[in-house]
């Protein structure tokens, strides 16, 4: 039986097919900046194109809340509930297009290790908390034994956003395929989200020290564009060869 999910609706929750875990987040934030695909060329695999809109890569920090994750016909276990800061940017492979991670930095052991040995995605321990205030999230994440830091304070600004398919904020937050690697091997893991709403958002920055631990000269402090989505609900299947 193949690992492939069937493409189906998302009126259907959660999809049926043998998908390895599901996953709820709120309070999600996504800082969003453009740079020359030679900015970050050195980081992603050869085997992926990177994936441009108007001429420019994008590169992205999420912070977000993990409420609830659960491996499929397991009982739900315990450390699963946690704050989690992603970088990632935007790629292809033939026709697929999704998403490669520079990193994953969560103090949720579960997450990590399925991340690390089932996803094979740069999965890191840190200490991650966040504080809730009406729809204000202050954030805070650092990287166990690296320096790795965000700190941040964000919220909603505006009401739900149109997303055509055609524009940028699509080209950004839809995207139903994870990207890694194994032993020189491509690997792809497929997702499915729920349906979603993605509002404008504001933030606020304190320390940002993940693009330098990275390699990556950003062109500018402030991101180009922040977004926010109060929830996400997704399904992830086992990682396959390309």
């Amino acid at each position: 039986m193949s690992d492939e999910p069937a493409v189906e609706s998302t009126k259907k929750w959660p999809p049926s097919g043998w998908w390895l875990f599901s996953q709820e987040y709120e309070r999600i934030l996504w800082a969003h900046w453009p740079v020359p695909t030679d900015v970050i060329r050195h980081l992603v695999p050869s085997e992926l194109e990177i994936d441009t809109y108007d001429g420019w890569a994008w590169i992205t920090l999420a912070a977000l809340h993990m409420v609830k994750m659960k491996m499929h016909y397991v009982p739900r276990l315990g450390d699963d509930n946690c704050a989690e800061v992603e970088t990632r940017t935007y790629v292809k492979a033939g026709d697929k297009s999704g998403v490669y991670f520079f990193s994953v930095d969560t103090p949720g052991r579960l997450r990590a290790w399925i991340g690390r040995n089932l996803l094979h995605l740069p999965w890191h321990a840190a200490d991650a908390s966040l504080a809730k205030d009406g729809d204000t999230t202050t954030f805070a994440s650092s990287r166990m034994g690296g320096d790795a830091s965000f700190e941040a304070t964000y919220a909603p600004d505006g009401p739900r956003m149109d997303v055509p398919h055609d524009s940028l904020d699509y080209f950004l937050a839809f995207r139903n395929v994870m990207f890694g690697m194994k032993e020189g091997r491509l690997l792809a893991s497929e997702v499915r989200h729920r349906d979603w709403h993605v509002h404008e958002g504001r933030m606020e920055v304190r320390t940002n020290t993940i693009w330098s631990s990275l390699e990556i000269e950003v062109p500018a402090v402030e991101p180009e564009l922040v977004r926010y989505a109060p929830r996400d609900d997704s399904v992830a299947w086992l990682a396959h060869r390309v």
